[in-house]
């Protein structure tokens, strides 16, 4: 097993059309003439301000924000419809919809990634870039960990979503950094348990946001998780593509990336059961942190497609077998060394990986559990109280 090996990407069916999806860059949703404005934001088109430095406890160490020269054969904006506002500096990444372009605002000097989907927009992702759309630009300002949605162009040719840029990238790329060697040589974690810790306050932080607002995100991954180039970085999810309003305990879609589905979402088709996406999206938050640790998924199949109906049979064969029994040790998988972590980590992991959903721990215990409850590290200390902080301006400026 080596860092994150087996390329996931996303699985998508649907009940109704029995239609896949797969996408290696997210999905981005319908768009009516109405909804285009150019550049629409808040405060005369900038991010709202910072809270002042009376919310900080301390500074932030961050390298001084470096904007990049445009990179030699790069289309130019006008070849997007975007010459009045934006210089094309690099393309961050292609999908099956769509590429992602580093860009900077002429007017303000910001950098920001700006989603392209060609237009007319293929039909079946309408419904996602809706719900993208409609659900970053509600929680994206409210939250310090959530990427935000910083406005919609339509120009003639393309759909423009302008995001947050994220200097820092994927926290994959972070954590694949910590490789010094071939994963089975390895005898120590990727990241100390002190620093995945860190990480996954804020990942906490920010699913709880989500569902307190009555969404699921559905799609939470180390790919959909972003990067400050902060030191420590600051997280931010990202792509709601997937997000569901509204989310209850009746949902049948196969939707997400295998690796991290729980064993509802894999069998709801074959069981015809619903599930509750958000005790499914507890369960992809023990993925991220297992990942963070071991540098590997728990639960995963490098011999197939990674959106083949072989592979989701493989991952949830795993699961069973792995899970069925309470008495088994639930970190005793192949090339993983479960010595290499607490009592207490390995505690919080065994009741995450829980296959009855409702037997699952729930954000409000994690938040009362032994491991997450233990200090952190100055560093990490200080930097998630100026978070929690910045957070508390943000609340106060939305009237919470």
């Amino acid at each position: 097993m080596g860092c994150f090996n087996s390329k996931p990407s996303r699985y998508s069916v649907d009940e109704k059309s029995n239609e896949s999806v797969s996408e290696d860059f997210s999905p981005t949703p319908e768009v009516t003439p109405q909804a285009s404005t150019t550049g629409a934001r808040e405060n005369g088109g900038e991010s709202p301000p910072k809270p002042k430095r009376r919310f900080s406890l301390t500074k932030r160490k961050s390298s001084k924000k470096h904007v990049p020269e445009p990179k030699p054969g790069l289309p130019s904006a006008a070849d997007f419809g975007l010459e009045d506002t934006h210089v094309v500096l690099d393309l961050l990444g292609n999908g099956g919809e769509g590429s992602a372009w580093l860009m900077q605002e002429k007017r303000t000097g910001r950098l920001c990634a700006v989603k392209l989907i060609k237009r007319p927009v293929p039909r079946v992702l309408i419904p996602f870039l809706s719900g993208e759309i409609s659900i970053q630009a509600q929680l994206g300002k409210q939250h310090e960990n959530i990427n935000d949605l910083e406005g919609i162009i339509l120009t003639p040719s393309f759909l423009a979503i302008v995001l947050e840029y994220a200097e820092g990238g994927p926290l994959t790329r972070y954590i694949c950094k910590r490789m010094k060697g071939p994963q089975r040589l390895r005898k120590a974690l990727f990241l100390t348990e002190n620093e995945a810790l860190y990480f996954f306050k804020q990942f906490i932080y920010a699913v709880e946001f989500c569902h307190s607002h009555n969404f699921a995100h559905r799609d939470l991954k180390l790919d959909n998780t972003l990067l400050t180039a902060d030191d420590p970085p600051e997280l931010k999810i990202s792509d709601f593509g997937f997000a569901k309003g509204s989310a209850e305990d009746n949902t049948f879609t196969t939707i997400g990336t295998p690796c991290y589905m729980s064993p509802e979402v894999l069998t709801t088709r074959t069981t015809k059961k619903g599930y509750n996406p958000k005790k499914a999206d507890m369960w992809a938050c023990g993925v991220l942190l297992f990942a963070m640790l071991y540098g590997t998924f728990p639960f995963d199949s490098t011999d197939h497609d990674p959106n083949s109906i072989t592979t989701v049979h493989d991952i949830l064969e795993q699961q069973l077998t792995s899970l069925a029994s309470k008495s088994a040790e639930m970190l005793n998988l192949p090339g993983v060394d479960p010595s290499l972590i607490s009592p207490e980590c390995h505690d919080l992991l065994r009741r995450i990986f829980t296959l009855d959903p409702n037997r699952r721990i729930t954000i409000a215990e994690v938040k009362e559990h032994a491991w997450y409850k233990q200090a952190l590290e100055p560093p990490f200390d200080a930097s998630l109280a100026r978070i929690e902080l910045e957070q508390r301006g943000r609340d106060e400026r939305f009237g919470k």
